[in-house]
């Protein structure tokens, strides 16, 4: 949100060198938002398959450690720490 076009194309470019890195149509309701309206680019990062989950895992006694995916978290790690250095190349 917020992103300039070249800024959009580059992120894009770049998640899809990532297999589990998947673009979801963007949602409103998050700390993002705060950002995005001061009109700080923002990215913002979930899981697949989040909305199916607010009701009935998220912030209950089903919301354990045990639900991590660590390599998927380094995944996650690995595309942010592209998307960081494509804004120290600027």
């Amino acid at each position: 949100m917020e992103c300039s076009e070249k800024h959009i194309e580059q992120i894009e470019s770049t998640y899809q060198s990532f297999k589990s890195i998947k673009e979801i149509p963007p949602w409103y309701q998050g700390d993002h938002m705060l950002f995005a309206s001061a009109k700080v680019p923002t990215i913002a990062i979930t899981s697949t398959g989040i909305f199916d989950l607010v009701d009935t895992v998220v912030h209950t006694q089903l919301d354990t450690p045990s639900l991590i995916d660590p390599e998927l978290i380094l995944e996650v790690c690995l595309f942010l720490q592209e998307i960081i250095n494509l804004e120290e190349k600027r």
